[in-house]
């Protein structure tokens, strides 16, 4: 009997502190999930159904580094394999910004720039069993795009935290150097690989091209943020460096990359001759600022062209004329990806194309939630057909990874219109919409704010709008074109854009 009661009393312990631990977990989660910002689409319910499904992925890609690999404690893992890459990382970076901590964010980078070797170079992947390289400095395929000085600028700009400036600046001039020294072709661009370039099975001819014109872009735009990081740090030094880059490169793809006649920067032979492949590398121009606004007419004429980049999933990362086109995408022979699809809709964004961004933003979450609804298993994918609402015919399924960027950073940023610029404390707001939309709790720097707007009959109509901030700061709104400006203090207030 006594046993009995022992072992019951145990069985009784035991329970309830199954009971307590499953409740505490329950609890914390649904703590750690509050700090997350919460969009309001009152007319696209099914946008914010897919909003948290990817917050709720990207909880189960959190890694943590051990003393064999020597990566950081905790940071987020796109989920391919068991190696970290590196442009994969940079647009995660994108999204995480947003988190709060929810996952972890810009850390995720500092697993690179430990692993930096003593003369500059950085693998493009990283065996987070080991913490080793997966490729030697020789091979072409060993850089990836260089996004990195993107990445921690645009952290900068969502936290206005400038602390992480004085640790990686050397870290990227570093890195940058090596490119430079070690990735310019005789012709004066930089080269790679496909495997490089990230986009694996392009119909590239890899034999045939000396000058990249994505990886000569996207020094440059890395350049573009190297300059604004060292004026913030105060090194003019530097500032004059990466200014006479950017001066330098522009000059280069468009003297040798761009051509009039067909509106298009190409990929250059040895000879200097163009090769004339149409993928989506030559839109990172528009990304890096190249092109003047001639020139990038011309670029989005091609986006624009429903034979070639204007198919049923905006856009597309292969031409729809080029015989290798695939409805079904074939990985990178038209598939769509998150990374170029940010690099479309911010290089647009950029050259003031506001709708047509908005547009591709909206296609491309609506062809997403679509899939998501339709597909077994409900989640998100690697990458999406371009012809018709379906996954790639090559794609994994619970990527977020970058795919993260759709239901999150374009939605924020190009169709609910909020882009925060904590250094000059001041949130730009594009609105788009013309139901009940908004954010609630959107923290950037300092600030936790809610922007609620009433619904309307049409855009050009009166909004009407609930704003509540903890600190004072300066909402800036654009609507129909119209620039107006609001000084918006802590609490509760109504404003009316007209």
């Amino acid at each position: 009997m006594k046993k009995f009661i022992k072992s019951s009393h145990l069985i009784k312990f035991i329970s309830l502190f199954l009971l307590a631990f499953f409740v505490n977990c329950f609890s914390l989660q649904a703590q750690d999930k509050s700090v997350l910002p919460t969009p309001v689409v009152e007319e696209h319910p099914e946008w914010i159904e897919v909003y948290w499904e990817a917050w709720e992925i990207a909880e189960t890609k959190v890694r943590h580094g051990t003393e064999e690999n020597g990566l950081v404690d905790a940071y987020l893992d796109e989920g391919f394999n068991d190696y970290l890459f590196q442009w994969d990382t940079n647009f995660m970076m994108l999204f995480a910004n947003y988190g709060n901590g929810y996952v972890p964010g810009i850390v995720s980078q500092d697993n690179f720039y430990r692993k930096q070797h003593p003369d500059g170079f950085i693998d493009r992947m990283i065996d987070e069993n080991t913490g080793l390289d997966y490729h030697h400095s020789s091979m072409a395929g060993y850089t990836n795009p260089p996004l990195f000085a993107w990445a921690e600028w645009d952290y900068y700009q969502t936290t206005g935290d400038s602390s992480r400036f004085d640790r990686v600046l050397p870290v990227l001039d570093a890195y940058y150097r090596w490119c430079k020294r070690f990735r310019t072709s005789l012709v004066g661009m930089y080269w790679y690989n496909n495997w490089g370039s990230g986009m694996d099975n392009s119909p590239r001819p890899i034999d045939k091209i000396a000058g990249w014109v994505d990886y000569t872009a996207q020094q440059s735009f890395a350049a573009m943020h190297l300059k604004k990081m060292a004026k913030v740090m105060g090194n003019e030094k530097l500032v004059d460096f990466y200014q006479n880059e950017r001066h330098t490169l522009r000059n280069t793809l468009n003297t040798l990359s761009w051509n009039e006649q067909d509106g298009y920067y190409w990929d250059v032979a040895p000879d200097s001759s163009q090769v004339k492949v149409k993928t989506a590398a030559p839109f990172w121009t528009l990304l890096a600022g190249i092109p003047d606004s001639t020139q990038a007419a011309k670029l989005v004429e091609h986006l624009k062209n429903p034979d070639e980049f204007y198919r049923p999933h905006l856009f597309p990362t292969l031409s729809a004329d080029h015989p290798r086109y695939h409805e079904e995408g074939a990985y990178w022979l038209g598939s769509i990806w998150a990374p170029t699809n940010v690099m479309y809709i911010k290089g647009l964004q950029r050259y003031g194309y506001e709708e047509f961004a908005t547009e591709a933003a909206v296609n491309h979450l609506n062809m997403i939630t679509k899939v998501y609804s339709n597909t077994e298993p409900h989640t998100l994918w690697e990458n999406y057909a371009p012809e018709m609402a379906a996954k790639g015919s090559n794609s994994r399924p619970n990527f977020v990874g970058w795919t993260g960027n759709g239901p999150i950073t374009l939605l924020f940023e190009n169709i609910l219109g909020f882009r925060p610029d904590a250094p000059e404390n001041t949130l730009l707001w594009r609105p788009t919409l013309t139901g009940k939309h908004g954010i609630r709790d959107l923290v950037w720097g300092h600030h936790n704010t809610t922007v609620i707007a009433q619904s309307r009959e049409n855009k050009e109509d009166p909004i009407q709008a609930t704003v509540t901030a903890d600190h004072p700061f300066t909402l800036s709104v654009i609507k129909s074109g119209d620039p107006h400006t609001f000084d918006i203090k802590s609490g509760e207030q109504s404003i009316t854009i007209p």
